[in-house]
């Protein structure tokens, strides 16, 4: 159902092409995405994540994201004091890093892979998407008292 209507707004945000050359999904190691496409002056593209059951709509602008399940999805180069405006707050230590990205390579101490976690102040922060050595993504959730991910999060 979610690819029908995938498809659908496909349809009707791009120009019309011959046999409908204009509504395809593509796909990608995860599953299936949309190219950008333009919708009142925002770019946004929208991702099927057939491993992890999502549909992740991102846009050109949206460098921290509040998720369905109340995770937040946070682009490695977003400076770690922006997240204090979301009510996240990880340490800063700007001799060592002023990134998201910088602080979860200082904490692992190493190169990092997809599905690493690591944890600080009550957050549990796991890598979702490396390209070389630069984190592209990660994925933060709150930790409740016993130290187990909860699924409300950190209200904004």
């Amino acid at each position: 159902m979610k690819l029908q209507i995938l498809g659908k707004v496909r349809l009707a945000l791009t120009p019309s092409e011959p046999q409908w050359a204009n509504v395809p999904l593509y796909v990608t190691a995860r599953g299936l995405t949309t190219s950008p496409m333009a919708s009142a002056g925002v770019i946004f593209q929208a991702d099927v994540d057939l491993i992890d059951h999502q549909v992740v709509i991102q846009t050109a602008r949206g460098d921290i994201r509040r998720l369905a399940n109340g995770d937040w999805f946070v682009r490695g180069h977003v400076a770690v004091t922006d997240l204090h405006d979301y009510g996240l707050e990880l340490p800063v230590d700007t001799d060592a890093y002023n990134s998201v990205g910088g602080f979860v390579f200082a904490e692992l101490g190493r190169l990092p892979r997809r599905g690493d976690t690591v944890s600080a102040d009550g957050f549990s922060i796991r890598v979702e998407s490396v390209r070389e050595n630069r984190i592209e993504a990660v994925r933060i959730r709150h930790r409740d008292g016993d130290g187990q991910p909860s699924a409300a999060g950190a209200e904004r």
